[in-house]
């Protein structure tokens, strides 16, 4: 059955950095050839930085220089970025970027390519974060309810407790989300507040089929999706950090607290769905999605 349209493909060169908008893209078992090959790594303590700990990062952008690569790459044969500031400088080369980006930030920080998923030094935090970090880090205001994590499996909430992100990988819990088209007008309608998709930094966009319910994406979990040449298992329903709140500066994007305010109330911060990779393969733009068994 087809529930819908690949309306964009998202890659991010640079963990929690704004992106680019791809034609056609390449899926392994890792997840997208290309998304999230560099991170930005907190001198100070090694951990691996993000939006949710360095907000200022989601007004940068970062491209590839000669173009994205065609296969899974680590270390040294990751291809080299270019970061591009919001007073349009464009900074090229692993030590100068790390720099400006450092002067930007505030916080002493180093550009890192991705690393094989034997390197788990690499990966694992300098200390397991606390309650009083986990609830900024998700933006949970006095009063509120903590997170249902019913969706996720404890082996996976286990790893990532000691992990800042699945070894060999620099995305948070799975490789690919998508986010519909549908849910961001059933929560623009609903809250008024500026759902733009860019908030979410989705890996795929989807123009959903007529008559589509606001969170019919929920429904999917536990069944798979076709597009293009991809098989893909919808894991879980994606749980909203405080990043959609944030400002982006390079796409004219102010912060917008009523954003993750009508997630929570809404859904407990849930939007858009997790995927997993069955089948490998191509996809391009206009690839019909297609729900189908598992």
């Amino acid at each position: 059955m087809q529930v819908g349209s690949v309306k964009q493909i998202w890659s991010y060169p640079v963990k929690s950095l704004g992106g680019e908008i791809l034609d056609e893209a390449l899926v392994d078992g890792f997840g997208m050839i290309g998304d999230r090959n560099w991170c930005l790594v907190d001198t100070a303590t090694g951990d691996l930085a993000s939006g949710k700990s360095v907000p200022r990062l989601m007004n940068l952008q970062a491209r590839y220089q000669q173009g994205s690569p065609t296969s899974r790459v680590y270390a040294d044969d990751v291809p080299d970025i270019e970061v591009i500031f919001p007073d349009g400088r464009v900074i090229t080369g692993q030590e100068a970027a790390s720099a400006a980006i450092s002067e930007y930030t505030g916080k002493s920080l180093r550009l890192h390519p991705l690393e094989a998923p034997d390197k788990l030094e690499h990966y694992r935090m300098s200390t397991p974060p606390d309650e009083a970090r986990q609830a900024s880090m998700l933006n949970i205001q006095p009063g509120e309810d903590g997170p249902d994590l019913s969706d996720y499996e404890p082996e996976l909430l286990g790893l990532l407790s000691e992990f800042s992100a699945p070894p060999g990988t620099y995305y948070d819990i799975f490789p690919l989300h998508l986010l519909t088209s549908a849910s961001v007008a059933h929560f623009t309608d609903l809250s008024g507040a500026n759902f733009d998709p860019r908030r979410f930094r989705p890996s795929i966009y989807v123009e959903s089929a007529s008559g589509s319910d606001g969170l019919a994406e929920f429904e999917w979990v536990g069944r798979n999706l076709r597009i293009g040449e991809l098989e893909l298992a919808v894991k879980a329903r994606t749980l909203r950090c405080s990043m959609p709140a944030r400002g982006q500066v390079q796409y004219g994007l102010e912060a917008s607290p009523a954003t993750t305010k009508a997630i929570y109330q809404t859904t407990n911060r849930y939007l858009g769905v997790y995927l997993s990779v069955v089948t490998p393969g191509r996809f391009k733009t206009g690839d019909a999605v297609s729900l189908i068994q598992a």
